[in-house]
């Protein structure tokens, strides 16, 4: 997890239009051991999330990073979002799927890509 720090361009690669163009970013760093980060859009900063590296069961028991957006500062339906990454190329691009939690029960979203700043 530890390449997963600084700023990452967001591109919606599903049904839902690509706010690459808007520099929609995720920003992520490290406090103590923990993970966190946010993204942000037109210049705001929202939907905070905390990283967790495991294996998870939406990703058929696939090894990944998750972006759990259950954290105290967001609005309650933003808690509910879970995105899953994997690094693609040389811990400078991701893909990710994103789910909606409903009833307990992931939803599938969609996809995305995050390309690192340099």
């Amino acid at each position: 997890m530890a390449e997963l720090q600084g700023e990452f361009i967001v591109d919606i690669l599903s049904f839902l239009p690509s706010l690459k163009g808007l520099s929609h970013r995720k920003v992520m760093f490290t406090k103590g051991k923990q993970g966190h980060g946010h993204n942000v859009l037109y210049g705001r900063t929202w939907g905070h999330f905390l990283l967790t590296e495991n294996t998870f069961k939406e990703l058929g028991s696939r090894k990944a990073v998750q972006l759990s957006y259950d954290v105290e500062d967001n609005f309650y339906l933003i808690k509910n979002i879970r995105d899953y990454i994997r690094c693609i190329d040389e811990k400078t691009l991701y893909i990710g799927k994103f789910y909606y939690h409903l009833f307990g029960h992931p939803l599938f979203i969609g996809y995305f890509s995050l390309e690192k700043i340099q």
